[in-house]
């Protein structure tokens, strides 16, 4: 936890903080421990609160937290002089931080507005969305179907006959209009992954993320078994959705808000994907309730693919925060979605 001094500034109007002007009075820096994201906490002057997260993916990008506070840090103790909010998406902060900001900035003006999150970034945003169920090796996947999801993602890679034999209890327990995606994390080699898709294409899969780790080999696979391939681990930018969107090795982008800059950045690339033919599913990214609340938001504008709402990796006392209950709906709260009095100290 990181004290800085009361601070007093107005946002003028900008691509992501609009009309009317917004005053913020105080603001600091939060986290569980220091394992844990990185929590932004901003006020305004009629006493809102605006929350915002910085959690970079290890594995995905080079970001620090370390990096991300000192960054929101030096914003914090300079937003009195600071006339240009969006000027953290332009490059001069790491892109988590930058999205911690952005996102809190917007929770704030969302709140004035009485509105969700979602709707304040796009008044065409949905009141409530789809989220997918997930089967693993640790769950029951008819337990997964009768808490009511209607889209299944099913992990595989590891043990391809048992997994087979999840698919099939998962489309049996469906029917045949329930979704069912599969995860290979880039665990198969190629000889692999075209041998289970070809087993597995006999129960309509809507397609398969990352199925190895050469993408090159992707559009081989799709070729020949016809299941649609999704890229994740490989998208850990906007730069790099824009190599995949000219490469055309995936029929799906997974898209991660946390890795982006700004909630207004993830829409621009979800319209650059969709303009190009392209599904979008938008997930969180083991970054708690913040992160998932954000989901949720940017995938009732992206539509309409069930969203991937990670809240079995959310701690039990940060589902406390939020008045929305884990589960195949999600609907969307005024603001983010933070609707309990945190009480965070500095």
């Amino acid at each position: 936890m990181w004290k800085k001094k009361p601070l007093k500034a107005t946002s003028h109007q900008t691509r992501m903080t609009r009309m009317p002007e917004l005053t913020i009075t105080d603001g600091f820096l939060w986290r569980h421990d220091s394992a844990s994201p990185l929590v932004l906490i901003i006020k305004d002057i009629d006493g809102r609160t605006g929350y915002g997260q910085a959690a970079p993916l290890v594995g995905r990008t080079s970001t620090t937290l370390e990096a991300c506070r000192q960054a929101l840090l030096a914003l914090l103790n300079r937003l009195p002089a600071w006339a240009e909010p969006s000027l953290a998406a332009g490059g001069s902060m790491p892109a988590e931080a930058s999205m911690a900001w952005e996102t809190a900035v917007a929770d704030l003006q969302a709140q004035a507005r009485g509105m969700s999150l979602g709707r304040y970034l796009d008044e065409a945003a949905s009141d409530a969305i789809e989220a997918n169920g997930l089967v693993d090796r640790t769950t029951d996947p008819l337990d997964v179907v009768a808490e009511g999801y209607q889209c299944i993602k099913v992990k595989v890679g590891h043990q391809p006959s048992e997994e087979l034999r999840r698919i099939a209890m998962v489309r049996n327990a469906l029917g045949s209009d329930g979704t069912i995606r599969l995860d290979a994390n880039q665990t198969f080699s190629p000889s692999e992954a075209l041998s289970f898709m070809q087993r597995a294409s006999q129960f309509d899969i809507s397609y398969i993320e990352e199925p190895t780790p050469d993408v090159t080999t992707w559009r081989g696979l799709f070729e020949t078994t016809g299941m649609k391939i999704a890229a994740d681990e490989s998208i850990a930018s906007r730069t790099a959705a824009e190599e995949f969107l000219a490469g055309r090795q995936a029929d799906i982008l997974v898209l991660k808000p946390a890795l982006w800059s700004s909630p207004r950045s993830v829409l621009d690339t979800v319209r650059d994907a969709k303009s190009e033919g392209y599904g979008v599913t938008i997930t969180s990214a083991l970054d708690g309730v913040l992160g998932t609340l954000l989901a949720g938001h940017i995938a009732a504008i992206a539509g309409p693919n069930p969203a991937g709402l990670g809240w079995g990796d959310v701690r039990a006392d940060e589902l406390e925060w939020t008045s929305v209950a884990p589960g195949p709906r999600f609907e969307l709260p005024i603001g983010l979605g933070v609707t309990r009095d945190l009480q965070l100290q500095y």
